[in-house]
């Protein structure tokens, strides 16, 4: 036996609100609140939805009154149970469902997967081909899921979608992991720190604090060429950051050959490991025969201030620097990391 599909059901559950916008609302559009008891038509994700103007609100017929939908007037909002909504754009079915600056409904998933604060009205419980087309959807029993609150977003796929985060969305002692990488961030509201290589501190793209990467043992991962230049600053320590280097190693992603006897290393530009190769690389520096590709994840050579008490630490404002200890590469890249342990 085969059965048809269900056909789109009248709405139910609805609440008198009246219309507080500048203008008459539109049926089967969803609708924000702008006081108790009081609507206009939606306009961003983030709104705080009210429902769905009920598409049998503002019906009208000569005998009935003019002023449906009219400014001022009492509307039959929709707040739980199936409705039906207009379209914003293709609505694949079992989507989260959020506004667009129309009121009417688009998917709300793309948002949602990137971290971004999203406010949804329900799920769509039949899909939509396009703009402008009805279907069906399942408003929350609690009307109003707001992203916003900020405490729903846990992970975003990588440091842009972190910095991404809005003001509305972060909060002090908030946790984030990007997926990328599996780094875990937490927020810091009053936090100036700065780090453009985004090791340790991410910055938001708006608004105050920073995000802080958070983990005793830490890898920071700096990128290097041979074009590199001697003594450029790879990273420097964040503000309230103390580091202990436990070791440092290469990682080569193409061969690096070229020069003259040509050796490379890393030290600091603060004493005690200011000399050339104090942390990797020692006083001869790294050759050819240790920085081949094939290798990829490349030991090195102990830096020279190692051997006094094994004992390698870089405070807040200290610069990691490159150094060229002989002669000059003529092609090769890849990374130096750093095993660290965060001390403070």
């Amino acid at each position: 036996m085969t059965y048809a599909a269900t056909a789109i059901k009248s709405p139910f559950d609805t609440r008198s609100m009246k219309n507080g916008g500048a203008a008459a609302l539109t049926n089967k559009r969803i609708v924000k609140y702008t006081a108790d008891k009081t609507v206009d038509v939606a306009t961003t994700s983030t709104d705080k939805f009210a429902g769905i103007l009920d598409q049998s609100s503002g019906v009208y017929y000569s005998t009935q009154d003019p002023l449906c939908n009219a400014v001022g007037q009492m509307e039959s909002v929709q707040v739980g149970g199936k409705a039906i909504l207009t379209a914003g754009a293709l609505v694949p079915v079992g989507d989260p469902i959020t506004s667009d600056s129309t009121g009417r409904g688009i998917s709300a998933a793309t948002l949602i997967a990137a971290g971004t604060p999203t406010s949804i009205i329900g799920y769509a419980a039949t899909g939509a081909s396009g703009a402008n087309v009805d279907f069906e959807i399942e408003i929350f029993p609690s009307n109003v899921y707001n992203a916003a609150a900020g405490t729903q977003v846990v992970s975003v796929a990588d440091h842009a979608a972190l910095k991404a985060v809005t003001a509305a969305a972060r909060y002090a002692g908030q946790v984030i992991v990007t997926q990328n990488d599996g780094w875990s961030w937490i927020f810091n509201s009053t936090s100036t720190a700065a780090d453009t290589t985004e090791q340790l501190v991410v910055a938001p793209t708006a608004g105050s604090g920073k995000w802080l990467r958070i983990g005793q043992s830490i890898d920071i991962k700096l990128a290097i060429a041979f074009g590199t230049a001697d003594a450029a600053a790879l990273f420097t320590v964040p503000a309230g950051f103390t580091l202990e280097v436990s070791r440092a190693f290469w990682e080569i992603t193409t061969q690096f050959a070229g020069g003259t006897s040509s050796a490379i290393g890393i030290s600091s530009d603060t004493a005690p490991y200011s000399t050339k190769g104090d942390i990797l690389g020692g006083a001869s520096g790294d050759l050819t025969a240790t920085l081949v590709s094939t290798s990829k994840y490349v030991p090195g050579t102990l830096g020279a201030k190692y051997a006094s008490n094994g004992l390698v630490y870089l405070s807040a404002g200290v610069a990691v620097r490159f150094d060229r200890i002989a002669s000059v590469y003529t092609s090769g890249a890849g990374f130096v990391h750093l095993e660290c342990r965060v001390i403070q």
